[in-house]
């Protein structure tokens, strides 16, 4: 049997060369591809630094809109700090920025009144977080209805909750609002988790089955501000009979 041997090649300096740069290109090339596949984003990073300086702009965009007499930005003190802004002369307010929630009112609703702790509200409300590198307008991490869908009351379905089932920001909100009212509500890390992540922030965790055309789930960070589009439909004393309504399966 013949053995078959492949051709090799003398040494050859020019061919070497050449062979050297080919295989520098190739491999150059690999990591340009690899570099351009690399979709990794790190989403959090420098979070509590960057919520803390998205505060201090949007408390003092509150405060610069409402020296200039627009009546449509509020800035509300937490409801469990209320008792210690206190105006006379024997005391002195305590309160920091982070003691308040920012408000930017959508619309002004025909209410004159606002609910109690222990009544029951139906509202509408959409959250998110501050902006970061893949979620321009802020990650959604729960609503009350398809927000891929129009705004519409007339289709939107609300829900019934009592305001003290919520967090100190979105409480606040809803003791301070009237019928019909729809705030965007900013609400500082201190007044929603803090350093903590809940348990539970699931987009479903409503009982709510909406599409989304984002399909990543992180949750809440820890040291994130949270925004809330909220519309209160309406509220009942308790003991009145509440139109039937879903309830949320847990509250974040």
């Amino acid at each position: 049997m013949k053995t078959i041997r492949k051709y090799i090649p003398a040494h050859n300096p020019s061919v070497v060369k050449t062979l050297a740069a080919m295989l520098i290109l190739a491999a150059a090339m690999i990591t340009v591809s690899c570099s351009e596949n690399d979709d990794t984003v790190n989403e959090w990073e420098n979070w509590q630094e960057k919520n803390d300086t998205y505060w201090t702009n949007i408390y003092q965009q509150a405060q610069q809109k409402i020296a200039a007499g627009d009546t449509t930005w509020k800035i509300i003190p937490c409801w469990t700090m209320t008792g210690q802004n206190a105006t006379d002369s024997t005391r002195i307010p305590t309160l920091d920025p982070t003691d308040y929630i920012v408000v930017h009112v959508e619309n002004k609703g025909e209410g004159t009144t606002s609910p109690l702790y222990t009544d029951s509200v139906r509202i509408h409300y959409l959250g998110r977080m501050i902006p970061s590198p893949t979620f321009s307008s802020g990650y959604v991490f729960d609503a009350s209805y398809d927000y891929d869908e129009p705004y519409n009351l007339l289709t939107m379905r609300p829900y019934t909750a009592s305001p003290n089932a919520f967090i100190e920001g979105f409480t606040t909100a809803l003791l301070n609002m009237h019928k019909g009212d729809r705030w965007q509500v900013y609400i500082p890390y201190a007044l929603a988790y803090g350093s903590s992540t809940p348990t539970s922030s699931s987009s479903s965790s409503n009982g709510v089955t909406y599409s989304s055309s984002t399909s990543t789930t992180y949750g809440i960070q820890p040291y994130s501000n949270l925004i809330f589009d909220i519309t209160l439909v309406d509220f009942y004393k308790p003991g009145e009979k509440v139109p039937v309504a879903y309830s949320k399966k847990s509250a974040w």
